[in-house]
């Protein structure tokens, strides 16, 4: 599957995805590249099902080394693993696989970050307050709060029409959200 991070490095990212599940966890395994670079990178979500919420850890596979992550992976991943919106619906190999995994991601209850002891949690700030997001991204929501640490995910998400789910932000609420993006953090 092609996708693009448009914010991030505005290229095509070649993606392969894997995933197994139980009643004890859930793991996805992401092998993918930026079009040009040399190297794959790989990365793994493992989201621990005994817990309640369920715990996600995050890790980058090294060679033979596997470091646990999490500040840099809280950024697009606050909820765990992210449905999936390649940038043109022709570049899927298996579009009903896609869609699949995309219902299997929107039906998971929501989860938590594990912060390794060498990745402990910043103080993100003050969550965005717009009412359209928080009906869903709230402390007591369905989806956790929404942080400036989010920005880009949340600019992608809106700019493609993916959030919110059921209908585009009215102007007055795009105007709000621009504000809450723009304004620096104390």
């Amino acid at each position: 599957m092609v996708s693009t991070q448009e914010d991030v490095i505005r290229r095509p990212m070649y993606n392969h995805v894997a995933g197994f599940s139980n009643a004890v966890a859930h793991v996805y395994l992401l092998v993918q590249k930026p079009a040009g670079a040399e190297t794959w990178g790989t990365f793994s979500i493992v989201q621990d099902r005994s817990t309640d919420p369920p715990l996600n850890y995050f890790a980058e596979i090294r060679d033979k080394e596997v470091r646990l992550e999490a500040v840099s992976c809280y950024k697009c991943h606050a909820n765990g693993p992210l449905a999936i919106h390649p940038a043109r619906r022709d570049l899927i190999n298996d579009p009903a696989l896609l869609a699949a995994f995309n219902q299997h991601i929107e039906d998971q209850p929501l989860s938590r970050m594990h912060y390794p002891g060498h990745d402990p949690a910043p103080a993100y700030g003050e969550p965005l307050a717009l009412k359209a997001c928080t009906k869903c991204h709230a402390e007591d929501g369905d989806r956790a709060p929404l942080f400036k640490s989010h920005s880009h995910s949340i600019r992608v998400l809106v700019d493609f029409g993916y959030m919110p789910p059921n209908r585009p932000l009215k102007r007055d609420e795009l105007e709000e959200l621009k504000t809450w993006l723009a304004a620096k953090v104390p």
